[in-house]
């Protein structure tokens, strides 16, 4: 069998995951593009739905490394390993994870860089989000 693959399509940054009866996901607070805050420093409570495609996986333990960072440094808002167990062979499957909510503090507006890293490889991009103050009226 090829080499597992396991890549994280989609990230959806929002306050809070409710898991529903049947195996689905209610997504509460989701953002799209930037996260706007009345005044800095902010207090962000934020976690993630995250939509990764599993190819090639026979059973075993693995591990999802995933964080959001500032851009242009190492400084990491939020991070979390994630233990992924495969109880069968996953030939091409789609899987939804939902990490811990998380609180971090911004000082000041910056662009956060979301990535993710399968069994100690390097960490891929997966997208950028923006943290800015909301416009004064």
């Amino acid at each position: 069998m090829p080499n597992p693959e396991f890549k994280v399509i989609d990230a959806i940054l929002c306050d809070d995951i409710r898991a529903e009866i049947g195996g689905k996901s209610t997504i509460i607070g989701a953002t799209a593009g930037s996260v706007i805050v009345s005044t800095f420093p902010a207090k962000i409570k934020a976690t993630f739905w995250i939509k990764c495609r599993a190819k090639n996986m026979t059973p075993g333990n693995y591990k999802l490394d995933f964080r959001l960072r500032e851009k242009n440094s190492n400084r990491i808002f939020y991070g979390v390993q994630i233990n992924i167990n495969a109880k069968e062979e996953k030939t091409d499957e789609y899987i939804p994870i939902t990490p811990p909510v998380s609180i971090f503090l911004l000082e000041k507006p910056a662009v956060g860089v979301v990535e993710a890293s399968f069994d100690g490889g390097e960490f891929d991009l997966i997208q950028e989000i923006g943290f800015v103050a909301k416009l004064k009226t």
